[in-house]
């Protein structure tokens, strides 16, 4: 017999009241019993006994996991107001509920934008088409959906994304004192949960750039993270020679690829 069962077995003939507490030679309960169930309890009550037991809420335990509740919600309701922070203002508030399309190609681009949103599968989506078609409200629309869910998003420009990755390489941006790598800088971007790239390809890319963006996009894709992409391309063969093209495969085979099309509304 091991001692933690000769332990167990000693306090299980211990005297008990009504409740199953053990009780001293006075009568008195002998020591509180938490439902953390600490080592502690268990040697000095026995493991059968704290098995049939439901005993009141240890005030420490509730104490502590009442903190770790409020940290937890403290931090949640920070990163969303960052994330927030990098909706555009004049499309906050805006939700798949409340924009109301205008055209029946609309309608059904909004269809599929929210089943994507939805698809506990979802990876990859590219939209594209003409400026002012409303696929930059789309995204912030998408991007407020996963900020609700407590997702960790970046919401950024391609041209923004581009030139980080420069002074990165430059050394011009530090992490306590020491200039970040560019290994950490791809990692910490491709480990995003989602991914929303603005103004892709607005201008022609250079070289670099397809090679970075094809980098990033296959990192993404190891990470398993899910990746938005607006493209300001005018025909289908401008966006398969700037997307990776096992990617641009599989977005093709899925469906998700998206044209959104008609008169332009910018300056609306």
């Amino acid at each position: 017999m091991s001692d933690y069962t000769k332990l167990g077995a000693i306090a299980d003939r211990a005297v008990r009241n009504e409740a199953g507490i053990p009780l001293d030679f006075k009568g008195r309960p002998k020591r509180y019993i938490g439902k953390c169930h600490c080592g502690a309890e268990i040697r000095q009550f026995g493991i059968n006994q704290l098995k049939d037991y439901d005993p009141p809420e240890c005030p420490e335990c509730t104490r502590s996991t009442l903190i770790r509740n409020e940290q937890r919600d403290y931090f949640r309701e920070k990163k969303k107001r960052e994330a927030y922070n990098l909706i555009d203002h004049k499309y906050l508030g805006c939700t798949f509920d409340n924009w109301i399309p205008e055209t029946s190609e609309q309608e059904v681009n909004k269809r599929k934008c929210k089943d994507f949103a939805m698809d506990s599968h979802k990876k990859w989506l590219l939209i594209w088409g003409e400026v002012g078609t409303g696929k930059t409200k789309m995204l912030n629309i998408l991007a407020q959906y996963f900020i609700s869910l407590d997702l960790k998003i970046r919401l950024v420009d391609f041209k923004g994304l581009y030139d980080e990755l420069l002074d990165v390489q430059r050394g011009r941006i530090l992490e306590k004192d020491v200039p970040i790598r560019t290994t950490k800088y791809m990692r910490d971007i491709s480990s995003y949960d989602v991914l929303l790239i603005d103004e892709y390809m607005r201008y022609s890319m250079t070289d670099a750039e397809k090679k970075f963006s094809f980098d990033l996009m296959n990192k993404i894709y190891l990470n398993e993270g899910v990746l938005v992409i607006v493209h300001n391309g005018k025909s289908e063969d401008t966006l398969a020679k700037s997307i990776e093209p096992d990617r641009w495969t599989e977005m093709a085979g899925a469906g998700r690829i998206l044209h959104f099309s008609g008169e332009s509304r910018r300056g609306r």
